[in-house]
Parts: C-alpha cells; sequence; structure tokens
C-alpha cells in the first residue's frame, strides 16, 4: 500500500511540473492554493518552484507515513 501511494505522488508530482512548465507566463493564484490543499507541496510546483515543492511534500509524505506505521503498530498491539 505505501508503495503504490508514493507512486501516485509521484505521478502527481510529474503532473503538475508538466502544467507548470507548460502555463510559465500565466499562474493561478487560486488553483495553487486548491492543489496545494489535495497535498502540501503540489502548490509549488505549479508556480514553478519545484525544490520548494520537493522539500514540502517529501516533508508531509514522511510524516504520514511515520504516523500511519505508529498508528498500526497501536492497532495490532
Amino acid at each position: 500500500m505505501r508503495i503504490n501511494f508514493l507512486v501516485l505522488v509521484l505521478v502527481l508530482f510529474q503532473y503538475n511540473w508538466s502544467i507548470a512548465q507548460a502555463n510559465e507566463e500565466k499562474k493561478d493564484p487560486a488553483q495553487a492554493v486548491l492543489l496545494s490543499v489535495l497535498w502540501p507541496g503540489i502548490g509549488q510546483f505549479y508556480v514553478g518552484d519545484p525544490i520548494k515543492g520537493t522539500i514540502m511534500a517529501l516533508g508531509q509524505t514522511i510524516f504520514l507515513v511515520a504516523y500511519l506505521d505508529a498508528n498500526s503498530a497501536v492497532k495490532t498491539e
């Protein structure tokens, strides 16, 4: 399950990065916010800042994986 989730996140990054590169001149702030609500960091990719987006998205992913792992450990005890 974790690998499928990480693959989905990476696909979303690639998709949004291509959108950002195709639309260099026109950026909608509302769309960036909506993308960031879906997953923190994706909005940064949209506006053309892939480094900041990667840092934010990886931080969120690490936090979520750690939370899910801890939560499953508690349920099994």
